[in-house]
């Protein structure tokens, strides 16, 4: 059993069917047939209900029925609308193009082309939306409609990213269509375009951190393979020196191992030269003891002053030998402090 808001809603489209059977597609003198007329109200009936599956074979028969005369327009009427009520929209595309192009001065055109605008923005198509919505504003101003057109406009500018121009159709649905079916819907997009341009905006500040981040990145690891790669090389270099190191000192060491048995072999030979020397004294001595005097020249006088001269000259290597060597320690010794 039918609801009473379904029951006024059947009432309401047979009043508005009869209105259009009896006074405008009907043509002067013309009989209806009650069979054509039958079946169209039948099938308004089922739309009524929300059968439309079962309207729709009702009226594309109609439309296709050449004997139907002027009720084939609202066969394809009523098929696009049951196509839109059903979503096939490619379908209600169709039959609203083949309404358009068989019946250009048709009362119900006006509703048709707005339907044609919701069906492209239904289909995705927001370019071909705007147009068809923005010639049905240029030709239906006063339309009680508008506000809706206004929206889907709106809609399809939404969709297309173009949110300034969207948001400010919102903006006048929302103040000057404040009681309009469209109003809640408007401020709810107005709400969410603001949300969005806060959004945007986040996102853009999250791109320049992101780029910024990435370009400390690259720096960081820029300066941390750099920092490596000298690091490589001082250690190599460490390595080289240390090996170098150990080399001089072994050098080193060798230079005064050699350094010191020549001091040791100058200290014996100037140990033997001082026996001689004191050997030399004490022959001078008991010469002098002897004889009062040693003629110049004598062979004594002559032993005595070559062995002396001898002694001293030794004596004078000896010491150059030890100052080079105490020389060579003192260098040493700095080393190996900084070693410690």
């Amino acid at each position: 059993m039918l609801s009473k808001s379904r029951l006024i809603l059947l009432y309401a489209i047979l009043a508005l069917g009869g209105m259009v059977f009896g006074q405008a597609v009907r043509p002067a003198g013309a009989a209806v047939n009650p069979e054509i007329l039958a079946s169209l109200r039948s099938g308004i009936g089922l739309f009524a209900e929300a059968r439309y599956t079962e309207a729709l074979p009702l009226f594309d028969a109609l439309f296709m029925n050449s004997e139907a005369g002027a009720l084939r327009a609202e066969g394809a009427y009523w098929s696009a609308m049951a196509h839109i009520a059903l979503r096939n929209y490619a379908a209600a595309e169709a039959m609203i193009d083949l309404f358009l192009e068989a019946f250009p001065d048709h009362q119900r055109l006006e509703e048709l082309l707005y339907q044609q605008g919701r069906v492209y923005y239904l289909q995705q198509k927001y370019e071909q939306a705007l147009q068809i919505l923005n010639a049905y504003m240029v030709l239906y101003p006063e339309s009680e409609v508008f506000s809706s057109v206004l929206f889907w406009i709106a809609e399809s500018l939404y969709e297309l990213g173009r949110l300034t121009d969207a948001e400010r159709l919102y903006q006048t649905i929302s103040e000057n269509y404040s009681d309009s079916v469209k109003a809640e819907a408007a401020r709810y997009r107005l709400d969410l375009i603001r949300f969005k341009y806060r959004e945007t905006e986040l996102l853009t500040l999250l791109r320049w951190s992101h780029e910024e981040s990435l370009k400390v990145i690259e720096e960081f690891q820029r300066r941390e393979k750099s920092y490596e790669q000298a690091l490589q090389q001082y250690q190599r270099q460490i390595a080289s020196l240390q090996q170098g190191d150990a080399s001089g000192q072994t050098a080193l060491t060798d230079q005064i191992a050699r350094l010191e048995d020549q001091l040791a072999q100058l200290q014996q030979q100037l140990v033997a030269r001082e026996l001689e020397l004191a050997a030399a004294n004490a022959a001078r001595q008991t010469i002098a003891l002897t004889s009062t005097e040693v003629e110049p020249g004598s062979d004594a006088q002559g032993i005595a002053a070559a062995t002396y001269a001898n002694l001293l000259a030794m004596k004078e290597r000896s010491l150059n030998l030890l100052v080079a060597y105490l020389e060579i320690m003192q260098t040493q010794q700095p080393a190996e402090g900084g070693d410690q």
